[in-house]
């Protein structure tokens, strides 16, 4: 019986390619890090602040052509997460 899944575009490993592939492999960590350089490269960005009460993270988002390109949460604890919008 054939796997329902296949041929539906899924890369499939073969029994001789038995080598494992991290969720995280070097080139998805490198297109993370550039998306990001990226962003403040080139069209001109806007950034507003769209939450801010005390004791809460304050969410920033950053848009270029009026299109959110990345958010911003900065931590109570001076932590920041940014969050790369790819479209």
């Amino acid at each position: 019986m054939e796997s329902y899944l296949k041929g539906r575009g899924f890369d499939q490993q073969t029994e001789a390619d038995s080598s494992f592939s991290p969720y995280l492999s070097p080139s998805t960590a490198t297109l993370a890090t550039t998306s990001s350089e990226n962003i403040e490269v080139g069209k001109e960005t806007q950034s507003q602040v769209i939450y801010q009460e005390e004791g809460s993270p304050v969410v920033e988002v950053v848009s270029r052509d009026e299109k959110p390109v990345q958010l911003i949460i900065r931590f109570d604890d001076g932590k920041v997460l940014e969050i790369d919008c790819l479209y």
